[in-house]
């Protein structure tokens, strides 16, 4: 069946497509993979896309509620911070479909993530982590920050072991050292300040996932469930930064890595995930000393 409803304003792809399947839903908007039937002389044309539609509510008629003016105005600036960004490590923003609030993105071959990590081997720590640091510096010296950096939101390829780093439905256009206010992307990655309702500098707190992100490649686990004081792996943490311990407490695993490359990667991992915001490194820092393992 051809979708009728997909009517993007630059891209002719998805005027005549099939919908291939439901990629999930989340609290803000529902993902489904389109395939373009397009036909040319060269023949059907097959290119996948993803298209992210605001999720509409319905009463208790089932009849649709038409979405708030803040899931508009959320739906707006997803697209538009979306069609700013360029960058290899980053899914491309394609094009907008207004009149069906319709985000068209790139299709990234691949799976998430947290499925990755069930066959992985740590052997790709440095490149992958590599990959994200670099998106993230990216945001950062653009000054957009994404705000719900985790495992699900970043797409790699097995074939080639590319990242690509999804989902900017938390993401901002911040000022330099701009503080902002509120419960911002996923519990388990939340930084301490955001969870202790402070304002917060979000481009700390994204790299505070990314220390997140870098432990369960290291690791291949959660470092604590919540970065709450009554989570004892968390107090844990907290402790023995506060007192410049560099170790690990938390069921180490066996690596490959020479004893040079955990040193670092255990420095890194703890300027990432300082409790203090203000002693947390930057991304440019960050990334400059993470080349020495590569």
């Amino acid at each position: 069946m051809y979708a009728t409803t997909i009517k993007p304003k630059s891209i002719n792809h998805l005027r005549e497509s099939i919908l291939v399947n439901s990629l999930g839903e989340g609290t803000h908007g529902t993902i489904e993979l389109y395939q373009c039937k397009q036909i040319s002389n060269t023949g059907v044309c097959d290119r996948l896309f993803v298209v992210k539609r605001i999720k509409y509510k319905t009463d208790y008629l089932g009849l649709k509620i038409k979405p708030k003016k803040k899931e508009i105005d959320r739906f707006y600036k997803e697209y538009e911070i979306g069609m700013m960004l360029h960058h290899p490590n980053i899914r491309r923003t394609l094009d907008i479909d207004v009149n069906f609030e319709t985000i068209i993105l790139e299709h990234c071959d691949g799976i998430d993530l947290l499925d990755y990590l069930n066959d992985y081997d740590h052997s790709d720590t440095v490149k992958l982590f590599s990959q994200l640091i670099d998106a993230v510096d990216y945001l950062h010296t653009n000054n957009i920050v994404h705000l719900d950096i985790k495992l699900e939101n970043i797409i790699i390829n097995p074939k080639n072991n590319i990242i690509k780093l999804i989902d900017l439905g938390e993401a901002m256009l911040v000022e330099e050292n701009q503080l902002v206010y509120g419960l911002k992307g996923t519990e388990q990655y939340m930084a301490p300040e955001i969870l202790s309702l402070y304002e917060f500098n979000p481009k700390q707190a994204d790299l505070w996932c990314c220390g997140i992100i870098l432990y369960n490649l290291y690791y291949n686990r959660m470092p604590w469930s919540f970065a709450k004081l009554n989570d004892i792996h968390y107090k844990n943490h907290s402790n023995n930064i506060k007192k410049g311990i560099l170790k690990e407490y938390i069921f180490p695993i066996n690596t490959n890595y020479d004893e040079n490359n955990e040193a670092i990667i255990k420095q890194l991992l703890s300027m990432l995930l300082n409790v203090d915001p203000e002693k947390r490194k930057n991304s440019s820092m960050i990334k400059n000393y993470y080349s020495l393992l590569q």
